[in-house]
């Protein structure tokens, strides 16, 4: 794990690391629309690699056995908040192969309690495991100045 004060060096750091792992590399890409704007495309941050000035990374490079870590609050209560750290275990795709929800295993076994009993079928195959979706998010054009 490397904390540094530029996206620019993390995001080197989790290249190298995800090279390190032998499993699989999914790629998963952000969705962003506009209600008026038929083919809408923001602007991605070329430094950070981000949507605009949004935490959010335009794709999102994982394998099976990385860190990850939240980078928003998604469940403050349920103890899903931003800097929450895990290990991915697995990915559930749906019936056309698209990976639709990453199974976490945080450090903090209190993270995302609520949730894991939330959805009791995947206790058995993905014990201690949190499922984590995409995160839907509405932002405002002039935030993407």
């Amino acid at each position: 794990m490397v904390i540094a004060c530029k996206h620019v060096d993390v995001n080197r750091h989790n290249a190298i690391c995800l090279n390190e792992l032998k499993t699989e590399l999914i790629s998963i890409k952000s969705l962003n629309s506009h209600a008026n704007l038929k083919n809408y495309k923001p602007k991605i941050d070329k430094k950070k690699l981000t949507v605009g000035p949004t935490p959010y990374l335009e794709t999102l490079h994982v394998k099976v056995g990385c860190r990850v870590m939240l980078t928003v609050n998604l469940d403050v209560k349920d103890g899903l908040s931003n800097g929450s750290i895990g290990t991915l275990m697995a990915f559930i795709r749906d019936s056309n192969g698209e990976v639709k929800t990453l199974m976490v295993k945080f450090d903090n076994k209190n993270s995302g309690r609520e949730l894991r009993r939330c959805h009791p079928q995947w206790k058995k195959d993905y014990p201690e495991c949190t499922p984590i979706k995409k995160h839907p998010q509405v932002f405002h054009i002039q935030n993407f100045k």
